[in-house]
């Protein structure tokens, strides 16, 4: 079934959910509650910080977003993320590439989605 506005949240309701926000950062976890504002409550969110083919995860806990700063809310289908073609690096690793490429004047927007 499907609900106008905020109601089509519903269905996500305790799922796994992908959340990019307007800043560029994005946030996994599971979604546990929202308002009529669409903002959103995320159980055991991550914040997946991803760079050409490297992604690092730092653990953010129970999170709000205020739903002004979501982009796009995708359901998040974990059989599926084995075969991303990104490469798990800690946050030290990442933050590592990042100095290397602006030392080379490498364009950081270069981060191509391949799943």
């Amino acid at each position: 079934m499907h609900f106008p506005g905020a109601l089509s949240l519903m269905e996500e309701l305790d799922r796994w959910v992908l959340v990019i926000l307007r800043d560029g950062r994005h946030l996994v976890g599971r979604l546990t509650s929202f308002d009529q504002f669409s903002n959103l409550v995320l159980e055991e969110a991550k914040e997946w910080m991803i760079f050409k083919d490297l992604l690092s995860e730092q653990d953010l806990g129970c999170f709000i977003v205020r739903s002004d700063n979501v982009v796009i809310i995708s359901q998040l289908d974990n059989s599926k993320l084995p075969n991303m073609k990104l490469r798990r690096v800690s946050i030290e690793e990442m933050n590592l590439a990042r100095e290397k490429a602006e030392d080379d004047g490498e364009d950081e927007s270069e981060t191509k989605w391949n799943f």
